[in-house]
């Protein structure tokens, strides 16, 4: 069939795990984020230390949230 690429599998199966993929390394990206500004703030002392925590915690979460989302959809 025309669909089919490789073994049996098509092009949007194709699509769905380089997206799935991608997202696991947007994941990975994120956890570490969280923990370079956790090791950040114990270094460096400031005024917005707890802003920063928050938006690396909040990326993680929307990382989260966009795997999970996209494993139910896909």
């Amino acid at each position: 069939m025309i669909n089919e690429i490789f073994l049996g599998v098509g092009a949007w199966g194709l699509v769905k795990a380089m997206v799935l993929v991608g997202e696991g390394v947007f994941l990975v990206f994120s956890l570490v984020v969280v923990r370079q500004v956790q090791l950040m703030v114990g270094t460096i002392e400031g005024g917005l230390s707890w802003s920063v925590k928050l938006a690396s915690w909040l990326l993680l979460a929307g990382a989260v949230a966009l795997f999970v989302f996209s494993v139910v959809v896909l």
